[in-house]
């Protein structure tokens, strides 16, 4: 996975060198649509790829790199996160809430109001429930 963002933040360097010119956005596309066969950047794609069951791919585009990139950002993020699937056009992202990470954030926001323990096997809706009894008893 480290492949894959250091690849993203050279591209994004590069972006960078490209728009600082005034003509730049048939560069920027270009650029965006050249390949790699850089193994351990597509060896990082393709385990993405295997976590959301799709097929492994042999080359990659700067464009798919940077989306790379935002699924790895989305998979660290607290409520969020995402799947890197392939399509027509190159690769794409699937966001999505798993179901974990929204009883955790349901979970933290009812313990902001009152100090109790929450069982874990509780569901998404007897945990809703919960929080809108905490809310009306405030």
């Amino acid at each position: 996975m480290n492949a894959i963002l250091r690849a993203g933040a050279i591209i994004r360097h590069e972006l960078k060198e490209l728009k600082s010119n005034s003509i730049f956005d048939q560069r920027v596309l270009s650029f965006l649509e050249q390949k790699t066969s850089a193994r351990d950047v597509i060896t990082a794609i393709n385990v993405l790829l295997n976590e959301a069951d799709q097929e492994p791919i042999f080359e990659v585009t700067y464009r798919d790199i940077l989306v790379a990139c935002e699924v790895l950002r989305l998979k660290e993020d607290p409520l969020y996160s995402a799947r890197l699937l392939k399509c027509k056009s190159g690769l794409t992202i699937e966001k999505y809430v798993p179901e974990e990470k929204l009883k955790r954030m349901i979970m933290r926001r009812i313990k902001e109001h009152v100090d109790v323990e929450i069982p874990e096997d509780l569901t998404i809706e007897q945990l809703k429930e919960l929080e809108e009894k905490v809310m009306k008893a405030r």
